[in-house]
């Protein structure tokens, strides 16, 4: 029996839904509205002080996602390093330092004020190995202290991300429907800024930049309804001039900007592929999302492309926001995130 999709963005714009910060129960909840967690996701694209790119993911998953296997209980990440040129292009000179794909487990560590996931699970805190990966997690800031060796290279993150604003919540807050097979998902998005630096093969930058955690929670085996409904596109924006989300799952469409400091919620979210990779990956994307205020136009260009499926594109993007009123401003220092499946 098919299901009806829900339509967050259908309602009265002015409507923004729930307004708050996730609470520390609810970060540390295993499930949320009867929907079960299906990992803890945190992703940043950072600009280094030697004028690369950054970008880097790291997934604790809690659920098996077929087609992967036996991932349940296990973490993967992955970092490497971009002139910010569109990958594909003249110019681009992506380098890879390595992915490490749910071959360790972790351990998770509750307290009222905070969660910390780690590995190895047996961690000495007080005496870190050579190789560590922890994570914390508190009310409006996280904090990732990795050190890894991957294969031939080494890599070490000190980062904090910094997220004052209020996250995007699915469905304004409420578990939804994606897919007509009933596929369901709750939890929030939030966007932050990220600081530190990392240690590249010896190699000390200083890093700044877009960083966001995601709390996602789904029932139903969304892997699946992915592929047989395709048209899957997450985009997270971070610029000085608007930060967001913007969500879509074939005809589910979900979404929030925040422009010079205001919360809006797009009453349209349009994506077109204005380019694709040798392997007909989009790494260039026109978005145009309409908002009661006006109009955001952005062109995204992803400078590499990441993830055990190769569906994840860190990026830059530009454009302007116009309002109903005619002003106009145009975005600068834009670094973004997408997962899209076409």
């Amino acid at each position: 029996m098919s299901r009806k999709i829900d339509t967050p963005l259908a309602g009265d714009p002015k409507d923004l839904g729930r307004l708050r910060r996730m609470t520390m129960a609810e970060v540390a909840a295993t499930e949320l509205e009867g929907v079960p967690r299906y990992n803890y996701w945190a992703h940043a694209t950072l600009k280094g002080d030697d004028g690369n790119f950054y970008p880097f993911y790291i997934e604790f998953a809690f659920q098996n996602a077929p087609p992967l296997k036996g991932n349940k209980g296990k973490y993967q990440f992955e970092v490497g390093r971009s002139s910010g040129a569109l990958i594909e292009s003249p110019g681009s000179d992506y380098f890879s330092y390595g992915h490490s794909a749910f071959a360790e487990k972790y351990a998770v560590k509750r307290s009222p004020d905070k969660v910390v996931l780690f590995s190895p699970q047996k961690l000495d805190f007080n005496s870190l190995p050579e190789e560590y990966v922890i994570f914390t997690l508190e009310e409006k800031r996280y904090h990732l202290s990795l050190k890894k060796r991957l294969g031939s290279n080494s890599v070490e993150l000190e980062l904090t991300f910094d997220s004052p604003d209020m996250p995007l919540w699915y469905n304004k807050g409420k578990s939804a429907v994606i897919f007509p097979n009933g596929t369901r998902i709750a939890g929030a998005e939030d966007v932050a800024t990220a600081d530190g630096y990392g240690i590249f093969n010896g190699k000390k930058v200083k890093l700044h930049g877009l960083g966001e955690h995601e709390h996602f929670f789904n029932k139903g085996n969304i892997v699946k309804g992915i592929l047989k409904y395709r048209n899957e596109c997450w985009v997270i924006l971070h610029s000085d001039e608007v930060k967001g989300v913007l969500i879509q799952f074939n005809d589910y469409r979900d979404g929030k900007l925040i422009v010079e400091g205001k919360q809006l919620v797009p009453t349209e979210n349009n994506t077109k592929v204005l380019k694709t990779s040798a392997q007909n990956r989009p790494i260039q994307l026109g978005i145009e999302a309409k908002t009661a205020e006006g109009m955001l136009k952005i062109t995204y260009n992803a400078f590499a492309i990441y993830g055990y499926s190769g569906n994840e594109f860190p990026g830059q993007f530009t454009g302007t926001f116009r309002y109903n009123n005619g002003r106009e401003i145009a975005i600068h220092n834009g670094l973004g995130w997408r997962e899209e499946i076409i």
